[in-house]
Order: structure tokens, then sequence, then C-alpha cells
């Protein structure tokens, strides 16, 4: 996931929870009466018996101070999912920079020239990035000796421990 997708993420969660309180909490909005079931006509299919329930008192109508209560609740819950998404966003990008260096690490680790590079296309490629990485990689880490020896046919450094050119591919 790259950086410019987990922003949208963000703002789309932040307005979320900003307009979701603001539409619960609308004073001239039309309750639903908890007598009057919404249920859809359908003429096709045969009445089911219900079976008795238990003598209750019948709910009053809902009142504006229901409806007050009722959108304090929405905001609080919004304002939890909020705070839950902020900290997993953030620890996710601290994951996301660990796994970067990781790889420009073992890059310069495999004697690979531009370590630096694959950390940052790491970094901006998200999984992508780090597919490609160790699709390219050279299989065996350089050894601490002689890391590197200069390619025949290209005269590119590769890791002595290499059966081919990582560059040109020649034997």
């Amino acid at each position: 996931m790259s950086a410019r997708s987990i922003v949208r993420w963000v703002v789309v969660v932040l307005l979320g929870t900003f307009f979701c309180p603001m539409v619960l909490a609308q004073p001239n909005r039309p309750l639903p009466h908890p007598n009057q079931p919404n249920q859809p006509f359908r003429p096709n299919q045969p009445q089911q018996p219900k079976p008795p329930s238990p003598p209750q008192m019948p709910p009053g109508p809902i009142t504006q101070d229901d409806a007050n209560k009722a959108a304090s609740a929405a905001c609080g819950v919004m304002m939890i999912v909020m705070i839950v998404a902020g900290i997993a966003s953030l620890t996710f990008c601290i994951v996301w920079i660990f796994v970067a260096m990781w790889a420009a690490k073992d890059a310069q680790a495999r004697g690979m020239d531009n370590s630096t590079m694959w950390g940052f296309l790491v970094f901006f490629l998200g999984l992508l990035g780090l597919i490609i990485y160790l699709v390219s990689r050279p299989s065996e880490p350089a050894k601490k000796g002689g890391m590197k020896i200069v390619c025949r046919e290209c005269g590119k450094k590769h890791s002595r421990g290499l059966k081919r050119c990582p560059a040109c591919g020649a034997a």
C-alpha cells in the first residue's frame, strides 16, 4: 500500500467520522415509529401465523431526547473508530519503514551496488516493490572475504557466489 493510498484512506475515515454524527443528529428528520415495522409487501407468499407474544407495554413515540442520545452514542463510536484507525495506520507506517530498511540492508549484504534505491523502491511501491526486490535479488548473500568479482562480458561487479552475472546473464 503506497503512501498516497494511506493518506486517501485516512481522509475517508476522517470525513466519515465527521459527517456520520451530523447526519444522525438532524433535528427535523422524521423518526420511525417502533410499532410500524418496515416490511415489504409480498403478495405471493403465504402469511405465516405469528406466535403469541407476552403482553408488553406499548412503547411511546421516539422523542427528540432519544434522538439526541442516539446521535451522541454514534459520535462516540465513530470517535473510537477514528482513534483505532489512526493507531493502526501509524503502526502500519512504522512497520513499513522497517521493511524498507531491511530491504536496503539485505541488498547491501548481498553485494548489490544500489541498496539505497531498493529501500526507496520498497517504501514507495509498497508490496509490489517488495515482491520485485525479492524476485530480483541474488539468491545467496555475498561472502565476507572477496565480496565481488567483475564480469568478463559486461564489466559490472557481482557476488562471487553467483553462477551467472545478474546484469547480462553471462556465466
